[in-house]
């Protein structure tokens, strides 16, 4: 099993936790950001 002998301090692992968590959270709230923007807006821009 190549698992089993991988060793992550646990700082290192919460960093990479924390990390995770963060570009989820900040990629919900712009994919919520562009959502948000009504169709005409997005139309005018390519005109």
């Amino acid at each position: 099993m190549a698992f089993t002998d991988l060793r992550i301090d646990p700082f290192s692992a919460a960093v990479v936790t924390i990390m995770i968590n963060s570009g989820a959270y900040i990629a919900e709230i712009t994919r919520g950001a562009v959502l948000s923007i009504h169709k005409g807006f997005s139309e005018a821009v390519w005109r």
